[in-house]
């Protein structure tokens, strides 16, 4: 059994996650504190996407897991 690629979807996650929180940073529409909001959702969302990664069990668990979190993070 080969190893599953949990660092490639991991790195995704975290991509993902720094691209949302960065286009919330430069939004000028939200106020400080849904800026703190949105960010905390993203972190959230990264948070439970990089634990699914962690205890899938198959390759394609991993690829769901990852596109759930990358969809979640968006």
């Amino acid at each position: 059994m080969k190893d599953l690629d949990r660092d490639a979807a991991k790195k995704e996650i975290a991509d993902a996650a720094k691209k949302a929180t960065d286009a919330i940073e430069a939004s000028t529409s939200l106020t400080p504190e849904q800026k703190a909001e949105e960010k905390a959702k993203v972190a959230k969302e990264a948070k439970d996407a990089t634990d699914a990664i962690d205890k899938a069990t198959t390759e394609d668990d991993v690829t769901a897991a990852s596109n759930a979190g990358k969809l979640g993070i968006e």
